[in-house]
């Protein structure tokens, strides 16, 4: 969570949201599974990874600015849709 999302995270504090999932299977190693509560806590830069695939991603502080962003083509990324939608559940 520190390097996309800027906040400091353990491991225990992370949750899972069903099985994980690849960005791209075959293509890109990754998997994503789950989220913390960074409720309070500080945010800091994104520390990323070099992937061009993380560069200037937007931080959005609530799903009704996501679902909006999704509807008119903001943003255009299935995986955060995936896990936004497991998260509401």
């Amino acid at each position: 969570m520190l390097e996309e999302g800027g906040f400091p995270v353990t491991p225990e504090q992370i949750q899972l949201l069903g099985a994980p999932f690849f960005l791209a299977a075959g293509s890109f190693g990754e998997d994503l599974r789950g989220r913390g509560d960074v409720t309070g806590l500080p945010q800091r830069t994104p520390e990323g990874d070099g992937s061009p695939m993380k560069r200037a991603a937007p931080s959005v502080a609530h799903p009704t600015e996501l679902f909006a962003a999704f509807a008119s083509g903001e943003i255009q990324d299935a995986k955060t849709e995936l896990i936004l939608h497991r998260f509401l559940r």
